[in-house]
């Protein structure tokens, strides 16, 4: 376990623990540190929730991982006033419901919400795509393995031009794909099979002379 103890380190700046070891849950009082810039505990089988307020603690946070864990429950809405974060990874967990509106993650880099059980497989699934628009040094944008629902915005296509990775393959998207999506030019991968997508291939994008991997099937 992370003894409680470590929540009174409360200059605490980087904490990083990928072991593969620890279970049980976090301590609550690590996320009261608002002094903290980078958590990892990528690569454990540690549980629990995230806190609600976990947005308004950590005010100076960069980096967040918690890539492959068993943590449960909702995205919290207050994600969005850690408004430093570049890196946000809780890939490989169990997470559930909506992901909330992230349109204050100004200076995000890398959005990893793959392998959870995400969305509800309905209308709007995807409306917190639009508020990505202002990071505009988003390169990767990962949502596979999922259970989001809805069309895709059109406002994908206001991406960053920085933007490489574009990972939706098996969820429950439906509609056409955004005719802008040409508009990414720096795209090298995007995935959009085991969806439920109908419609035209965009002309556009024809138009990703940077273009590595392009899979449409089973749509």
């Amino acid at each position: 376990n992370i003894p409680d103890e470590m929540g009174r380190l409360t200059k605490l700046q980087v904490l990083a623990m990928e072991v593969k070891r620890l279970v049980g849950t976090m301590p609550s009082s690590i996320f009261n540190i608002s002094s903290m810039v980078a958590l990892n505990v990528a690569l454990n089988q540690l549980r629990g929730r995230l806190p609600s307020d976990l947005g308004v603690t950590f005010t100076n946070l960069e980096f967040l991982g918690l890539t492959e864990n068993l943590f449960t429950g909702y995205i919290p809405i207050s994600i969005s006033n850690a408004s430093k974060i570049r890196r946000l990874c809780i890939d490989g967990n169990k997470f559930t419901g909506k992901v909330p509106p992230l349109e204050k993650l100004h200076e995000l880099q890398w959005l990893c919400f793959e392998d959870n059980q995400l969305g509800t497989g309905e209308v709007g699934d995807l409306s917190f795509l639009s508020s990505l628009t202002n990071a505009t040094n988003l390169v990767y944008v990962g949502l596979r393995n999922n259970s989001f629902g809805g069309k895709l915005p059109e406002s994908v296509s206001n991406f960053s031009r920085n933007l490489n990775l574009l990972l939706l393959d098996n969820n429950k998207i439906f509609g056409s794909i955004p005719t802008g999506i040409g508009n990414l030019v720096k795209l090298q991968q995007i995935e959009l099979w085991e969806n439920q997508f109908t419609g035209n291939i965009p002309a556009d994008i024809g138009k990703l002379q940077e273009l590595l991997i392009l899979r449409l099937s089973n749509n």
